[in-house]
């Protein structure tokens, strides 16, 4: 299993937990859009990325774009492997 996929594995329980009720059943995929796909606003993708920060130990950001799955993925594979984050 490569990391990338261990990380999605990982992030796509977590966001399940913030999902209405009726999405709770979505695909998510790295290239599903958390607000225009899963419904998640800026606030909730916040808490999300808290979570996460927690649930693997990770290091606290700076200021990072989150639109898709795949940008949360990005960002714990950068906080985990200690590679500057991107703009």
């Amino acid at each position: 299993m490569t990391e990338r996929l261990e990380v999605l594995e990982t992030i796509v329980p977590v966001i399940r937990k913030y999902l209405p009720e009726r999405r709770r059943d979505t695909t998510i995929t790295e290239d599903t859009h958390l607000s225009r796909d899963l419904g998640i606003n800026s606030a909730f993708v916040v808490d999300i990325v808290l979570t996460l920060e927690e649930l693997l130990t990770l290091e606290p950001g700076d200021t990072y774009a989150f639109a898709t799955i795949a940008d949360l993925v990005d960002y714990v594979l950068a906080q985990r492997n200690g590679r500057p984050e991107r703009p």
